[in-house]
């Protein structure tokens, strides 16, 4: 492996080398008649690994793929993937295990519903996959589990075992939770929060088996696309301008600029991770101790904010191989963002009269003021005598100017006040 990533040029995934995690997926494919491979729904492929599929399946095991996080897609996007697994002959299911209301963007409604009309616009709907809810998942996965007819022998209660795996940071444990509608086993930002698998009884039909993440063998284009797709802690990063440039080149910058608030350079010049960081860095005041922008710290929170799906605009969905558009519409495109222009430019046409009437009426009081503000004036110049106490000549003020020497009840010493006496 190390001879073909010098070779060619690709990354090698860091792949688990402790046998002990390796132990662990063993033991969920033992326990288990069903495997599910949970992925992220952005970049399905990227996550989805073939070997594990066929090796499950000579251990007697019926497979699937959950995709996750699919409330980050667009209904072009979910139809795509459907068509390709069905394609493909895989059995897909569709999963979001955000839990609904949770949405922190004030416009989530307004955006989901112009996607919707948009999706309905080019016929989408007929194929567009339903996202499950958590009931309707685990009658999903039940389902499955009963395909096997392998329960009694190999579960010693009867009932079936599916066991749940992926790489890190997927949502394995989030999508548990959603299932068991409680917190029973830990979640975190962080790749690889599980440590051993767990064993949950999803009520009298089923029982979920969960793995600790592991990262599969394989060969990625760079090293940038790990932290990209959150496989590689964010926080433990040494190279931030690697991961940020490729957001640069995926995401359009005027969702940047609106987004963070950023005057970026227009479409000629080429947009740099290092222009965007520093950006970035100087409107937020991230300096370091020599006044220079903090990049790295820059790069942490818009890498998190991308991996995280915590900005929507930001969110760069994978097309399946060989599909770039569908019916003439952008596999990335966001079309409420475009509805929303579109309303926002009619709106200022329908009121362009009126706002020129008072456009030009600010623009000549405007004017007044400025004339009044910085007409010349004659400058007057003041001058404020010095006082001086009687009997002292100007021969005894020379010296420091910032002393007091005039203060008149300055108490003397006596030596000083009859020294007239010695003479």
């Amino acid at each position: 492996m190390a001879l073909l990533e010098a070779k060619d040029g690709v990354a090698m995934t860091p792949y688990e080398k402790n046998l002990d995690f390796w132990r662990q997926l063993w033991r969920v494919l033992e326990r288990s008649q069903a495997v599910v491979q949970i992925v992220d729904a952005r970049d399905p492929l990227f996550f989805y690994s073939p070997d594990l599929d066929a090796y499950a399946k000579e251990c007697g095991c019926q497979t699937a793929v959950l995709l996750n996080k699919c409330d980050l897609l667009t209904p072009i996007q979910l139809t795509a993937w459907r068509q390709y697994f069905q394609t493909a002959g895989t059995r897909a299911l569709f999963f979001s295990a955000k839990p609904a209301g949770s949405e922190a963007d004030e416009d989530a409604q307004d955006v989901a519903q112009a996607e919707a009309d948009e999706a309905a616009a080019i016929h989408v709907n007929e194929s567009m996959p339903k996202v499950l809810a958590p009931d309707g998942l685990a009658e999903a996965l039940a389902d499955l589990a009963a395909e096997a007819s392998l329960a009694s022998s190999s579960s010693a209660t009867g009932v079936p075992v599916v066991g749940l795996v992926g790489y890190p940071n997927v949502g394995k444990s989030s999508s548990i939770n959603a299932l068991l509608r409680a917190k029973k086993v830990p979640e975190s930002a962080t790749p690889g929060r599980t440590k051993h698998l767990q064993t949950l009884p999803l009520g009298d039909r089923l029982v979920l088996c969960d793995c600790p993440g592991l990262v599969m063998p394989q060969f990625v284009g760079t090293s940038a696309d790990l932290v990209v797709h959150g496989v590689l802690p964010i926080d433990n990063m040494r190279d931030c301008l690697g991961p940020v440039q490729l957001l640069c080149d995926r995401i359009d910058r005027q969702a940047l600029a609106e987004v963070y608030g950023l005057r970026l350079p227009e479409p000629p010049e080429p947009l740099t991770a290092a222009g965007l960081l520093t950006a970035y860095a100087e409107l937020h005041g991230y300096t370091t101790g020599h006044g220079v922008p903090h990049l790295d710290r820059a790069a942490r929170e818009i890498l998190k904010d991308s991996v995280t799906g915590r900005r929507k605009a930001l969110v760069y969905c994978q097309a399946p191989p060989g599909l770039q558009q569908i019916d003439g519409v952008d596999f990335n495109s966001r079309p409420s963002e475009l509805s929303i222009k579109t309303a926002t430019m009619s709106m200022t046409a329908a009121a362009g009269e009126d706002r020129e009437d008072a456009a030009s009426v600010a623009a000549a009081s405007l004017t007044d003021f400025d004339k009044q503000f910085f007409a010349e004036k004659t400058a007057d110049v003041r001058f404020r005598a010095t006082g001086r106490p009687q009997g002292h000549s100007g021969a005894e003020q020379t010296g420091k100017s910032w002393k007091r020497h005039n203060n008149s009840s300055k108490r003397e010493k006596l030596r000083r006040v009859y020294r007239h006496l010695d003479q």
